[in-house]
């Protein structure tokens, strides 16, 4: 395959991962604790992760652009202590990847970010580039809409809307758009 592009990995820090992919596909294959796994992570698309001590390979061809938030999970427990129990239970198994169909909101907030943070690397002047509580206030926003995309689907008992009221509010979103 031209162009194709091939890097080893290995997950010493033991972080969780929140990856939002805005362009691209990439796939990755690891070997963990317990088991090969192998993932394509694809554009639109975000994901979880927590592998500690797993290597592995990933590759892609082409044009690929993500963002990836990395927390302890001691960080984590103190910023979501209200995490849902689906989602805590996947990551305390060591061997998580959990993945959704960005929404707009998630995916705007992590292009921002990711723009943002190729600003700071960039030669932009200090005024052009963003502060550090921006960034960081952006992260958290970021998480939150993906740690929110996740619970909403591990269970409807966690979403912010009972059914009727979701289509309620799905059905003025299509007519404002019109």
């Amino acid at each position: 395959m031209r162009g194709l592009r091939r890097l080893q990995l290995h997950d010493d820090l033991g972080r969780i991962n929140f990856s939002c992919i805005l362009e691209g596909t990439s796939r990755f294959a690891i070997q963990g604790l317990r088991r090969h796994t192998d993932w394509e992570l694809a554009r639109n698309r975000h994901y979880i992760t927590h592998t500690p001590d797993c290597r592995g390979s990933a590759s892609y061809c082409g044009r690929f652009e993500s963002i990836t938030l990395s927390f302890s999970p001691e960080t984590l427990a103190l910023w979501v202590p209200d995490i849902s129990a689906v989602i805590k239970n996947k990551i305390d198994s060591h061997c998580c990847c959990q993945q959704h169909r960005c929404n707009a909101e998630t995916h705007l907030t992590a292009q921002a970010l990711r723009h943002a943070l190729m600003r700071m690397h960039g030669g932009f002047s200090h005024e052009q580039k963003p502060s550090t509580l921006w960034l960081q206030g952006q992260s958290l926003v970021m998480l939150s809409l993906v740690l929110d995309e996740h619970r909403e689907d591990a269970s409807c008992l966690s979403c912010h809307f009972n059914p009727m009221e979701r289509q309620k509010l799905l059905r003025g979103e299509g007519s404002a758009a019109g």
